[in-house]
Order: structure tokens, then sequence, then C-alpha cells
């Protein structure tokens, strides 16, 4: 397929998005509340720094002579990059300082995250990868607990939502822009249905579709009817056109449920045994899949990372190597420079950079904000979907490293839901709870 071609579907697709979108604003904004803007802005300070890259020069990929992935960006990413970073920590600090002032209370399941993030950026500085004041992992922690101050549940779905909508549309700008940092030619083990692998606003093809597989669940939740249908596809044809096939598998995983669950004709009582047990499987197969001992090529590579990550464990089992030192191995010439922002499964990398403390507190966090959200437990499970299905094979939280993941693992804690005198029905709606007569 030729370029012109190729942009000419990319616009389809965003076009689609935008009608969905546009039918769907008052789905949107009726939820819309402080978690909506602050989940978007963070979401942009954080991919904002990649697509300044996309919209300028692009991202070189080279293959030295000794088979070296080398990744060749704008010279003034790092400079976008520190902007950015000291914005994420300004807006969460005032957002921080007006929940302080208006006396709201802290959310524990937050604070939890601010402990392992505080416990990997420990490590990492004992083991001499970090600083003691690491600007960037001091601003994640400041985001998670600015987060912890806000309303939780289908404001922060909308945001994630319209975070998801937006990266669509951003990338179809790109694509005319400047299609030949959007549209990158097919490598020897990948390509697109379009004949390229389309990296759109972000830096490549597994970020922006893992990005825009993660906020699937909270598209369906936040948008109805017509709306939703148009979001959802749009979605899912820019992450089929991605070349991701981790991203592919875990958003295909997602709409079929929304498809085939038909939630709202079933009720709730029907639907969330299914749904738990299709997340809970998922969970499972992911933490047992680099124990069973593959062939080291298998899943293109990542079964040698499995086996690497395990080997380095001893003697770290207990807090984990930290956020940043499985990167340092590239300069040892044990993994390239592809391999190295994550272990490659999302349950191995917690364990690495976390270690049994980590996992510990993030399960502790987990059953926390569960047992407080009235949600539904099938919008609960739902929205843990696509980690849990990306995490095969890649990681999509993280809490070492700020980056997009780490915002990722927050805002959907904050889409749980908290509690209320309602409880969230299956779709997203909600139906009053019956209160008891005081005798």
């Amino acid at each position: 397929m030729t370029m012109n071609l190729a942009t000419l579907v990319v616009l389809g697709f965003g076009g689609a998005v935008l009608i969905g979108i546009v039918a769907g604003y008052r789905d949107v904004r009726q939820n819309w509340d402080a978690s909506s803007i602050f989940v978007c802005l963070g979401a942009w300070l954080l991919i904002g720094p990649s697509t300044f890259v996309q919209f300028t020069s692009g991202t070189q990929v080279l293959e030295t002579d000794l088979s070296v992935t080398v990744i060749v960006r704008d010279p003034r990413f790092a400079q976008v990059t520190q902007v950015a970073t000291f914005g994420l920590a300004f807006l969460s600090l005032a957002v921080l300082a007006v929940g302080v002032m208006n006396s709201r209370k802290l959310w524990p399941p937050l604070l939890g995250i601010v402990l392992i993030i505080g416990l990997q950026h420990a490590t990492s500085w004992y083991l001499g990868v970090s600083s003691v004041l690491d600007v960037r992992l001091l601003a994640l922690s400041a985001f998670a607990l600015a987060a912890a101050t806000l309303p939780r549940g289908k404001g922060a779905r909308a945001g994630i939502a319209v975070v998801g909508i937006s990266i669509v549309l951003v990338s179809s700008v790109v694509t005319l822009v400047n299609p030949d940092a959007a549209l990158k030619s097919c490598r020897d083990d990948k390509c697109g249905p379009l004949g390229y692998l389309f990296f759109g606003a972000a830096t490549g093809e597994n970020p922006l579709g893992l990005l825009l597989a993660s906020t699937l669940p909270a598209i369906y939740l936040a948008t109805r009817s017509r709306a939703r249908w148009l979001c959802l596809g749009g979605v899912l044809a820019t992450v089929w056109i991605t070349g991701s096939r981790t991203a592919l598998f875990a958003s295909a995983i997602v709409v079929s449920v929304a498809v085939l669950s038909s939630w709202r004709r079933t009720g709730d009582g029907n639907l969330w045994r299914p749904v738990i047990g299709i997340a809970t499987a998922g969970a499972l197969a992911g933490a047992l899949l680099p124990t069973i001992g593959l062939e080291p090529g298998a899943f293109t590579g990542r079964a040698y990372l499995w086996d690497l990550a395990i080997e380095r464990m001893h003697g770290f089992w207990l807090f984990g190597h930290g956020g940043l030192e499985w990167g340092r191995l590239v300069d040892t010439g044990v993994l390239q420079r592809a391999q190295a922002y994550a272990v490659h499964n999302q349950w191995l990398d917690l364990l690495y950079t976390g270690g049994l403390v980590g996992v510990s507190i993030l399960m502790a966090v987990l059953a926390f904000a569960w047992r407080d959200s009235e949600a539904s437990p099938s919008v609960k499970a739902f929205l843990f979907l696509p980690v849990i299905y990306t995490g095969f094979l890649e990681r999509l939280w993280s809490f070492g490293v700020l980056d997009v993941w780490g915002w990722l693992s927050i805002a959907t804690l904050l889409a749980l839901g908290g509690t209320s005198e309602k409880a969230e029905t299956s779709d997203g709606g909600y139906v009053r709870r019956p209160t008891r007569s005081k005798a």
C-alpha cells in the first residue's frame, strides 16, 4: 500500500473517532470533573515530548554493523521532557495544595502507590543508578499524592477515554503533517496490515498500540449508544494498524467482552462471574508464563529476558532491583536498547523492580481499592483487562520510572470509583442502594 493511501486509511479511522466523540460529548461532559482534567493533563505532559518529536524530525531507528539498534531522536527531546516533568510536578503540587486546603482525605490505595514508588526509588539509589533527589520520581510521587485527593470513578474514566480518543486524533494529524515519522518501514519480524508500522503520536508502534488498548474499557464505560461503538471501533482499528500484536490481542479481548456480554441486556447478576473469571485466568496465565521453561527465542526473544530476570533475582528477592537497573544492562552489552525498557512481562517486572515487598504492597493496594469501590464487580474487572492481557508479553504499569505507564497505574486506580450511596451497574450507570429504615 502506498503511503498516501495508508494516510487516507489513518485519517478515516481518526474521522470515525471524531464523529464518535462529538456524538458522545454529552455522555462525557456529564461526568467531567477535576479528576478528568487532572488525568488528561497528566497524560499529555508525559506523551507530549514524544508527540513533539513526531511532529518535527521523527524517530530514526538504525542498525549498526554489529546488529546493535540505535534510536536517534530530535536533540530537543531531552529539554522538552525536562520541561514536561517540571510541569507535571507543578500541576501535582497545585492540586495537592488545593486538596489539603479543602481538608480532603487522602485515599489509602494511592498512598500505597507512593510507598511502592519510594521503595523502588530507594533501591535504585542504593544500587547507584539514581540520585537521592531524582526529580522524575519525585514528580511521579507528587502525581500519585495529588490523585489521592481527587474524586474517583466516572470522572477519571471520562479523562482516560478522552486521552485515548485524543491520541487517535493527534496521530491522524501527525500522519497528515509528517507521514514519514508516523508510518515507518516494516521490520523483518513485524509489519502492520497497511504495509507499515504505525507510530502516530508515539515513538514506536508498541507504545502507541498499548496505550490505546489501555483506554478501551474507559471509552466503553464513558460513552453510550452509537458514540460508544464509533469510538471503540476507531480506536481498535488504530491499534490494528500499529502492528503491535500484543496490543491487538488485548484490545480484541476487551472489545469482545464488551460486545458479547451485552451488558445492558443481561444485567450485572449474570455477568460479573464470567468477567472476573476471564480476568483471573489471564492474570494467572501471565504470571506463570515466564516460569515454564521455554526456549530462549520463544515469543520473539522474550523468554531469554525472563530467564535473565529470574537469574538476576537471586539475592534481590526481598526488595528487587528498583525501576532503573534493568535499563543499565545495555551498557554492559547484556541487553539491546529495544529490550531495555522492561522485563516484558507485567508480573515478573513488578517482582524484578519491587521484590516481594513491592508485590505485597501492590496486592494490598488492589485489595483495598476493590473493596472500597462500590462499582459492580464486572466494571472493576473490566478496567483491569488491558493490564492483564498485555501483561503476558509487556509491562503496562510501572512505579520506578516516570513515564506514561506510571500515569496509567494511578489513573486506573482512580477510575475504579469510590464509596457512595449509589451502586454502579455493569454498563457504568448507577442504581440507588436501598437504605435501611431506622426502627
